[in-house]
Order: structure tokens, then C-alpha cells, then sequence
């Protein structure tokens, strides 16, 4: 992970804000092991494919859930494009507000822009490793960011939230 004053670079599984860092949370009776897991059971789930929707819930890997996730049926892509922001945006509000130090590193960073540093992922990431000079100027960005675009909202959605439950706590203690 690499920070500036403007951006929060990410990618591996180490890293918090990867969909692949083992963060558990729940959603709806249903325990995730990681971002990607829901993500891959919500895609199952939403075309019907409830079979694959199991097994990606139970995959061991967040890489073991996206490669069944691949085997969904029936699926169509251009319905899964604007539902995966969806799956993405669920997933990553579930996995920060249930773990109390993923989301204080969330927190920290409020206000900054998230990005995938991923040099192979140009829908998902920027299209750039964080270790390209490149990346510092969104105008070389070869990507979407998808990703990086649902945690800034993220971000910014869960300080707006948690502040405001915090000053009810002060003044409840006055």
C-alpha cells in the first residue's frame, strides 16, 4: 500500500481494501470470508444460479470464489456490469462497518481517493502498479477504478455516518 496526501494506491490481499483480504462480515444470515466471496455469491444469487452461489460462499480462496463465480449460469454480462457495483458497494460498507479496525483505517484515509494499483485490471483498477511513477497523475490512468471509486464513496458515506453517531454518544453523556 503506498499513501500520498491526495491518494490511497492499493492491491494485494494484504492490503485492507482489497476485495481479497480476509476481512469476515455478514449480510443477511449469510458469513463472508472476504469481498470477493459476496461478491461472487451475489452474482450466483442474482441469476438464479444457486448451486454456484453455495459453493462460492464456501470456497476456501477469495481466488477459489471468482473462479466459480465465472461458471455462473445463465449470466449476462452487460446486467452484471451495473449489478457487480452494486454487489462491490454492499460488500465493502458490510466488511467496514462490521470490523471496527478496517474501518478505522478506512476512516483515516476519508476524503482521499482509493485506487487499484492494478498494472493487468483496467475496469476494476487503473491499469498501473503503485510502483509506476505514472500513477500519481490520474491523467496517465489507463482504468476505471472502479474499485477505487466505491471505497472513496465508502469513505466518505462511513465518516459521515460514525460522526454522527459519535456526537449522539457525547451528547448523551452530557
Amino acid at each position: 500500500m503506498k499513501i500520498t496526501d491526495k491518494y490511497v494506491f492499493f492491491f494485494t490481499a494484504q492490503d485492507i481494501f482489497s476485495q481479497w483480504h480476509p476481512s469476515p462480515f455478514t449480510v443477511r444470515g449469510y458469513a463472508f470470508k472476504t469481498a470477493e466471496h459476496y461478491m461472487m455469491f451475489y452474482k450466483a444469487k442474482y441469476f438464479g444460479d444457486h448451486q454456484k452461489a453455495q459453493e462460492a460462499l464456501e470456497a476456501p480462496t477469495p481466488k477459489q470464489a471468482k473462479a466459480i463465480g465465472k461458471l455462473v449460469t445463465p449470466f449476462i454480462k452487460s446486467v452484471w456490469d451495473t449489478q457487480a457495483l452494486v454487489a462491490v458497494k454492499q460488500a465493502s460498507l458490510a466488511k467496514f462497518r462490521q470490523n471496527k479496525t478496517l474501518r478505522a483505517e478506512l476512516l483515516r484515509h476519508a476524503g482521499k481517493t482509493f485506487v487499484e494499483a492494478s498494472s493487468t485490471d483496467c475496469l476494476w483498477g487503473v491499469g498501473l502498479a503503485e510502483n509506476d511513477p505514472r500513477i500519481l497523475d490520474p491523467k496517465n490512468w489507463r482504468g476505471k477504478n472502479q474499485l477505487g471509486v466505491i471505497l472513496t464513496e465508502v469513505a466518505k458515506e462511513l465518516a459521515i455516518e460514525f460522526a454522527e453517531e459519535h456526537r449522539q454518544l457525547l451528547s448523551q453523556s452530557n
